[in-house]
């Protein structure tokens, strides 16, 4: 066996180890009971902090900011954002891997 072998040998138990061990955890439970319900008493609901005397005053604040440049009215950010997400980044790691291995 080869040093060329074993990398491919392992580059493949990875991809099917990641690829088969994804869609095992995708199923759900099937059988079984549905769950009871926890609690037959209606829920109660619980109102939400009053406004405090500081937000109101930020508010006001930021209105006579607003009408002292109106020209706020027309801003346009400048920048363009890139964000790379957990998959995106896995898919390029394991790409990288492959790239190595074989």
């Amino acid at each position: 066996m080869t040093l060329i072998s074993l990398k491919r040998q392992v580059a493949t138990a990875v991809l099917a180890v990641l690829l088969v061990g994804t869609a095992g955890s995708a199923r759900a439970d099937a059988g079984g009971q549905p769950n009871p319900p926890v609690s037959s008493v209606p829920a109660q609901t619980v109102p939400g902090p009053a406004a405090s005397e500081e937000s109101l005053l930020g508010q006001s604040d930021y209105a006579q900011r607003e009408a002292q440049v109106p020209q706020i009215a027309d801003f346009k950010g400048g920048s363009v954002g890139v964000y790379i997400g957990g998959s995106t980044l896995a898919v390029v790691l394991l790409v990288v891997l492959l790239v190595i291995l074989i």
